[in-house]
């Protein structure tokens, strides 16, 4: 469960899910963390708690160290008013971004679509990035990618589908 307001129904509350893999050829092992944190307007706090949820879950569950991958809709953004807290916590704890990755494709272009078929390019260099790919434990992101292939009305979300690529380290 992630964290809620002591008012929300059972509609607003939110849960994450979370599972640890094996690599069937290295042997390695990681966490893997989907979370779609909440969406209503002036919740950056509770989305922050949210986050510490999915931190302290983890923390609790990894007492391996192993890599852990968090991704998901944080349902905040880079240079929001309000902050982005969710982010700053799981920056905070020691998780990278994977827009930190030396190759990007579509950046200029925010990860929400809302069901459009053609998207502003942001003249900043990088768009509103409400979905994010952020790792501990990993080694450098090297590629991300906004994929924006979809471009029919046949989408499958109203956000685009973001992945990136970095190499997990293996224990021996």
């Amino acid at each position: 469960n992630l964290a809620t307001n002591a008012s929300d129904s059972n509609e607003d509350k939110r849960k994450f899910a979370y599972a640890k893999f094996r690599d069937n050829t290295s042997g390695g092992e990681f966490w893997f963390v989907s979370t779609h944190l909440d969406p209503r307007q002036g919740a950056e706090s509770l989305r922050g708690r949210q986050a510490r949820s999915i931190i302290s879950t983890m923390n609790r569950l990894n007492t391996q160290g192993l890599p852990i991958l968090v991704t998901g809709d944080l349902n905040s953004y880079q240079n929001k008013s309000a902050g982005n807290a969710p982010h700053d916590e799981l920056v905070g704890a020691g998780f990278r971004d994977s827009f930190t990755a030396t190759k990007k494709k579509n950046a200029e272009f925010s990860t929400l679509n809302d069901w459009y078929t053609t998207v502003k390019k942001y003249d900043q260099g990088f768009g509103v990035r409400l979905d994010y790919i952020l790792g501990q434990g990993v080694g450098d992101f090297t590629n991300y990618v906004n994929d924006m292939s979809r471009t029919d009305s046949a989408r499958g979300s109203d956000h685009n589908m973001v992945h990136a690529t970095a190499y997990l380290p293996v224990r021996s």
